[in-house]
């Protein structure tokens, strides 16, 4: 017969252990107790009641409608661009969705035209790529092309031409350049006389800003 002997540690072990299951074993009753305790469902009652109430509509809660703006938004696009009713869109289904509405096509997707503003499209179609393209349309059926395309009123504006006016206009193209480099001068002293200037040296304190 073999004799088992316990050190004190593991004895004082063995008695904390006890305890603990001692104190966990009352909770564990009466969660048990409290969990079989619940009336079952019976066929009176459907387990679909015990379920919360399911929404079926898919809009959220939050959403309402503005039937006012919906209306002055289609008023605006069927007047502007992008709707069937719009002269435009006869014209671009006979000269440009052959090529545009085509994917895996050279030309840019219609998509991608949206993009631009009215006044790009229509530039392209008077002085840029696409007027080869669009020489049998009017300068009127062009505007209504991009304005169908862009969704917006073309501003059409005509901007002048930059460039100087007056005695501003004339320039001597035999005078060469004074700046030779970021030094103004080979010396890099960015130094720029007075007959270049306009300007005397006295009179550069009393410059002021306008």
């Amino acid at each position: 017969m073999v004799n088992l002997r316990f050190s004190p540690r593991q004895v004082h072990m063995q008695s904390t252990m006890k305890c603990l299951l001692l104190l966990i074993l009352p909770i564990v009753l009466t969660s048990c107790s409290d969990a079989t305790s619940q009336e079952p469902l019976t066929l009176d009652e459907p387990a679909a009641q015990a379920q919360p109430e399911m929404r079926t509509d898919s809009a959220p809660e939050n959403t309402v409608d503005h039937p006012a703006e919906n209306d002055l938004l289609a008023t605006m696009r069927g007047n502007t661009g992008g709707g069937d009713s719009h002269p435009g869109k006869i014209l671009y289904d006979k000269n440009c969705s052959q090529c545009h509405n085509q994917s895996g096509a050279r030309a840019p997707d219609y998509s991608l035209l949206q993009q631009l503003p009215a006044d790009i499209i229509l530039h392209s179609l008077r002085e840029g790529v696409m007027q080869p393209m669009a020489k049998a349309l009017s300068d009127e059926e062009k505007s209504q092309v991009a304005e169908y395309i862009a969704g917006k009123v073309s501003r059409d504006v005509k901007y002048p031409p930059l460039v100087c006016k007056d005695d501003r206009l004339a320039f001597d193209y035999a005078s060469h350049p004074f700046a030779s480099g970021w030094g103004i001068n080979r010396s890099n002293t960015r130094f720029i006389p007075e007959q270049i200037a306009k300007l005397k040296k006295e009179d550069v304190k009393k410059l002021t800003v306008k």
